[in-house]
């Protein structure tokens, strides 16, 4: 009995052929998304930049999910959510790679402002959101790692020595004459306060040039497979009365799938890589002037 005399065989081998294409490009996307997003190769060209980024970028991640998984050991989700880890040496690590996460932010952090305020690129321009993101970067992990500290102080448990900036921390409060009891007071108000800045920094994601945090994943897995430097053609361009986006409403609202989404330019909201070469063609063919970056006008 061949495949093909096979009750349905006919019907089942259509379904794989649509889902076969389907299916290549979904994992082809999600190796984009693994290359460009979580790996982010394309900043490396740069390697003070790529360094400095990778710092941040990479602690914030660690941190994030280092929480998440503290949350599920708290009592509002034992038992739905409790994981079995970490715990004993598990623990130890956990509580190492939390700290030189942290430490990772904050020089990161220090590379960005050493950057910006000093260094100063031509390239490179300074708005309020940008020393917003950096002093939220910066009270963030030091609220957690003054938590560490009044945390080490109050319990001063015998594997304080894998934590140690909170180790550092805590010493610095007991040579000051804090009291166990004084920190573990001290540990809850430094619990609500970083509770707040968290909350507050992702409440401030959409106001904020730090919304390429959502932006540039979703433009990088839903952008167009087409050529980037192929232009689409404008139908009945005699009678078309807009060529091209000249305004932000003039963006397609609804998808990320379209040639000129909105997510795109949440994602690139400054652009420093146009190349000099570039610029000396623009200025051959137009009396414009030309500066090396692209701003949208919105």
């Amino acid at each position: 009995m061949t495949t093909e005399s096979l009750p349905g065989a006919p019907h089942t081998t259509t379904l794989l052929a649509r889902i076969g294409p389907v299916l290549k490009k979904f994992f082809s996307r999600l190796w984009d998304l693994f290359i460009n997003a979580i790996l982010q190769v394309r900043i490396w060209d740069k390697t003070y930049a790529g360094l400095m980024h990778l710092l941040i970028f990479g602690g914030v991640t660690i941190q994030v999910l280092g929480t998440f998984i503290n949350l599920t050991q708290m009592a509002l989700f034992v038992p739905f959510l409790e994981l079995p880890f970490p715990r004993g040496t598990e623990y130890q690590v956990f509580e190492l790679v939390m700290d030189l996460a942290g430490v990772a932010i904050l020089l990161g952090v220090i590379m960005a402002a050493f950057r910006r305020l000093i260094l100063r690129p031509k390239t490179l321009e300074s708005s309020w959101d940008d020393y917003y993101a950096l002093v939220m970067l910066t009270l963030i992990p030091t609220a957690g790692f003054l938590i560490e500290g009044a945390r080490l102080a109050a319990m001063n448990p015998i594997w304080s020595a894998w934590s140690p900036v909170g180790s550092l921390v805590a010493n610095l409060m007991r040579s000051t004459g804090m009291t166990p009891a004084s920190a573990a007071e001290l540990h809850s108000s430094l619990v609500f306060s970083h509770v707040i800045l968290g909350l507050a920094l992702v409440a401030s994601l959409p106001f904020t040039k730090l919304r390429h945090l959502i932006y540039t994943p979703l433009n990088i897995f839903f952008r167009p497979e087409r050529n980037s430097n192929t232009l689409e053609a404008i139908e009945n361009i005699e009678e078309a009365e807009l060529l091209g986006v000249g305004k932000s409403p003039n963006l397609h609202p609804s998808s990320c799938s379209h040639s000129t989404p909105v997510c795109a330019v949440g994602a690139v909201r400054k652009c420093a890589r146009l190349p000099s070469a570039a610029c000396h063609t623009h200025l051959k063919l137009s009396s414009r002037p030309c500066a090396p970056r692209c701003k949208p006008a919105w």
